[in-house]
């Protein structure tokens, strides 16, 4: 009796559907919501979004990548977004490729946070307190890639102590899509196919044991070869 040898079998189909799902769901600005998918990975565009404040300074924001624009005194990792100020380019947060989704209208979003420290409105820091951004990305079929559009910044006042900042972001990249096949989907298949072709065996090979061919026990549990497997099959058929 192959026991040992089934036992493994099994560990390693449970360890490999763990290890699929753990890569699906790592998958960078891709998400699952309310049995929908969603993927912001076209927004990964060869260039930067660049638009200008209502006080005229220039803003510049990438989607699931770090900004390809060459920054000014930010030292580190590209940001997902900044500033340019008089006095240096502020950071509006790091890269980020996780989304979450608003409990009202399930819209996808992507928060930036650890940007530049703040500061107050004297120009000194704020001590626990860097930029950050929130933005929500809207489905919008006939946008295409859409554009950032600014909604709020905080605080309210000049802009040089502005250090949140809330972006809208109409696109069709925003729309649930369909999650296709991917690697790992088609190993997840073929796994699930082989387990369950596996529990059919042993089921309808232990019942055709017991009562045709009046084994009992273990005796009656079909052995995991090809020979009997074939046999099995010939027999039921």
């Amino acid at each position: 009796m192959t026991r040992r040898p089934l036992a493994a079998f099994v560990w390693l189909l449970c360890l490999a559907l763990l290890c699929s799902t753990r890569a699906d769901d790592d998958k960078a600005c891709t998400g699952h919501n309310a049995g929908k998918y969603y993927d912001l990975n076209r927004l990964q565009a060869g260039k930067d979004y660049t638009w200008k404040t209502p006080g005229g300074s220039e803003m510049v924001l990438s989607a699931c990548r770090g900004v390809s624009r060459e920054t000014w005194r930010l030292d580190g990792e590209p940001p997902g977004g900044f500033v340019r100020r008089g006095h240096g380019d502020f950071s509006m947060g790091q890269t980020s490729t996780k989304l979450s989704f608003s409990g009202r209208a399930g819209h996808p979003h992507l928060t930036l946070s650890g940007g530049s420290q703040c500061l107050d409105s004297d120009g000194k820091t704020v001590e626990h307190m860097r930029g950050s951004t929130e933005i929500e990305f809207i489905c919008d079929p006939s946008a295409g890639a859409g554009s950032p559009r600014l909604v709020a910044q905080l605080p309210p006042g000049g802009e040089d102590e502005a250090c949140a900042w809330f972006i809208e972001w109409r696109t069709a990249a925003a729309c649930a899509t369909s999650e296709g096949v991917t690697f790992w989907g088609f190993i997840w298949f073929i796994f699930v196919t082989i387990f369950l072709l596996l529990v059919m065996y042993l089921v309808l090979g232990t019942v055709y044991n017991y009562f045709v061919l009046h084994l009992t026990g273990f005796d009656a549990i079909p052995r995991f070869t090809i020979t009997s497997m074939v046999y099995h099959v010939r027999e039921a058929w």
